[in-house]
């Protein structure tokens, strides 16, 4: 009888795709990024985005039942910066497929988000949790998280598109003396 053996590691530009696979796999409709979009700024000059791959692989007793490893999860992750706080690390993604859940696999790659956020002196992390993933509530607060919407009220906003573009054009109102340099 075969077992699945797990490997957390650092993400590398051939595992795009699959993160790409992976984002698709639970949000469909959302996804306008592309594999080459992640290389790009995840493996550019500058990297803005970092991840962790979660590899399954059969340890199976003969040839046919030992697969090659097959990426079945993975956590993103920036860093960021609070006036009021200072250093912090954001979870972007945490995904794991249906069928290798309850395996420790997503704490493991939230551990190891938060030894990146330690190792670069960050004080805390922070991460989104859609309204609609009730299922991850008990596990985020098995982790002692703070559900910042709840406890101080804070709202997510976010300005995208052409209403983003319009901002950088937006006039400044007439009779104000504002200069940009």
């Amino acid at each position: 009888m075969a077992s699945t053996r797990y490997t957390v590691r650092k993400g590398q530009p051939e595992d795009c795709k699959h993160i790409v696979r992976l984002l698709k796999e639970h949000a469909t409709s959302a996804i306008s990024n592309t594999e080459e979009d992640l290389q790009n700024d995840s493996f550019g000059d500058e990297p803005l985005y970092h991840f962790f791959v979660v590899e399954a692989m059969n340890d199976g007793t003969d040839a046919k039942e030992n697969a090659a490893a097959e990426i079945v999860g993975f956590s993103a992750y920036f860093f960021s910066y609070s006036a009021w706080t200072g250093r912090m690390i954001d979870m972007d993604e945490l995904y794991v497929q249906d069928s290798h859940r309850g395996k420790g696999l997503g704490k493991a790659l939230m551990a190891k988000v938060a030894k990146v956020g330690v190792e670069n002196k960050c004080i805390g992390m922070d991460w989104i949790l859609g309204g609609s993933n009730k299922s991850a509530w008990p596990f985020y607060n098995h982790l002692k998280s703070i559900d910042m919407s709840a406890h101080f009220g804070w709202r997510f906003m976010t300005v995208s598109g052409e209403n983003f573009a319009q901002l950088v054009n937006s006039e400044i109102k007439p009779g104000l003396n504002i200069q940009f340099q």
